[in-house]
């Protein structure tokens, strides 16, 4: 069941979780026509607003057998 939080997000989210938030006020669902209607986001691209995507280094592991203070 696709539904919107009150931020304007809206994502899609299993029928019996989407139930529950609803009923407790956090998200509305979302009608079927606007559902259709949205492009979902790709996530393999990064934002274009975003100068510092993909510039992260990579994880560096631990040396082995050192001691770690």
């Amino acid at each position: 069941m696709r539904v919107k939080g009150d931020n304007g997000l809206t994502f899609d989210v299993v029928d019996t979780v989407a139930t529950g938030l609803i009923a407790a006020g956090y998200v509305e669902q979302v009608p079927d026509e606007q559902a259709q209607s949205t492009t979902p986001a790709s996530e393999d691209e990064p934002p274009p607003d975003d100068p510092d995507a993909g510039t992260d280094p990579a994880p560096q592991k631990p040396p082995k057998g050192g001691k770690t203070t």
